[in-house]
């Protein structure tokens, strides 16, 4: 999904790289940092680097030669590497043979950015710190808030105060004990992991143990996921309209689409909707208590929630007591009703690694 328009490239530009399991995502900024171009794109990195080299030689012939390359990562975790240190070296050295190696700035855990030969032997510190960008990155606007990240796969909840995230965990195990991870998201959830039992048209009914759907068929089937939010192919391979969302649904419980008339499938999909929304309302109510217990910060009903990723337009349904903004809105000299500022927002780490970067190497 490209949104780059067509500019003159320049040697002065930065361009911050996410590497996903799912998708590769990148954000360009100009000498000036001002955001230029945003891009997502399917990559199933789990099936090999083949998924990964056509779109990095794509990317880097398209912009041409730029002063730096700021990247963070979660593509380490995928079931292509032995384990997350291998992931981060291999990812490494796949995108050092793509650009000239001086020119990559890795982000670190702890807010900095390693040079290529500063990255052996920190792998862990590398290691999905792309959701620690975001917040760090939000964190440089606003005194104090949680960022809220919603993605197609996980969701964030992070604090943040005084310039700087406050994390109560960094590794993935820690984080998902910490429910600073919640491992759900709007398009790549299978349903079964939502609940073993949900409540429906006055039963309870047990779920299939089965990758029939996800929660992209809950979204297309409620009519409010974003036409191009959904980059991978369906659960049965089939197509990505609201009839079919509405029968791999149905497979879940044991029925078929054709057994009831699609007002059911809409009462079903409302119920998957309220369980993920749960989790996350949950997620959201943990992260208010942690903050509003910290020395000098105010009351958890004035704490603001900055929201990114596929997944914004969940919002509308979350806890109405939050003061939601999006991340995109932190955007500097740009107009937000473009098409541009949501999309930053769908890529946050992304920009914001390119605006770190920029910042650290610009002052």
């Amino acid at each position: 999904m490209p949104t780059t328009p067509t500019l003159s490239r320049s040697d002065s530009i930065t361009i911050g790289w996410d590497i996903g399991g799912a998708h590769l995502k990148i954000a360009v900024v100009d000498q000036q940092g001002h955001l230029l171009a945003v891009e997502q794109h399917p990559c199933a990195l789990w099936r090999g680097l083949d998924q990964l080299t056509p779109l990095l030689s794509h990317i880097t012939q398209t912009w041409g030669p730029c002063a730096r390359h700021a990247v963070t990562m979660s593509g380490e975790m995928v079931d292509l590497f032995s384990d997350r240190i291998e992931g981060v070296r291999t990812l490494l050295q796949t995108f050092a043979s793509f650009v000239d190696p001086q020119s990559i700035h890795v982000y670190c855990a702890h807010h900095v950015f390693l040079s290529i030969e500063e990255t052996e032997g920190r792998e862990s510190e590398i290691a999905s710190a792309n959701w620690l960008a975001s917040a760090a990155w939000a964190a440089k606007h606003i005194p104090q808030g949680i960022l809220l990240d919603i993605g197609s796969t996980t969701t964030d909840v992070l604090c943040f105060k005084e310039g700087i995230p406050q994390p109560c965990a960094l590794g993935d195990a820690d984080r998902l004990i910490s429910e600073e991870l919640v491992y759900t998201g709007v398009t790549r959830t299978p349903l079964m992991a939502l609940a073993q039992k949900i409540t429906w048209r006055g039963k309870a009914r047990g779920v299939m143990a089965e990758l029939f759907a996800t929660t992209a068929d809950v979204y297309r089937t409620l009519g409010v996921l974003p036409q191009d939010a959904d980059q991978h192919e369906t659960a049965d391979g089939g197509p990505k309209t609201q009839a079919a969302s509405m029968n791999r649904m149905a497979r879940m419980i044991g029925l078929d689409g054709n057994a009831l008339e699609p007002s059911a499938w809409i009462e079903l999909a409302e119920v998957w909707q309220s369980l993920q929304q749960a989790q996350i309302n949950h997620a959201l109510r943990v992260a208010r208590t942690r903050i509003s217990s910290q020395p000098n910060l105010t009351g958890a009903e004035l704490i603001p929630v900055i929201v990114a990723g596929v997944g914004r337009f969940l919002v509308q349904t979350l806890d109405h007591t939050i003061d939601f903004g999006s991340i995109g809105d932190l955007i500097p000299d740009t107009d937000q009703s473009l098409p541009l500022c949501d999309f930053a927002s769908r890529c946050a780490p992304a920009v914001a690694v390119a605006a770190l970067c920029h910042k650290t190497f610009m002052a």
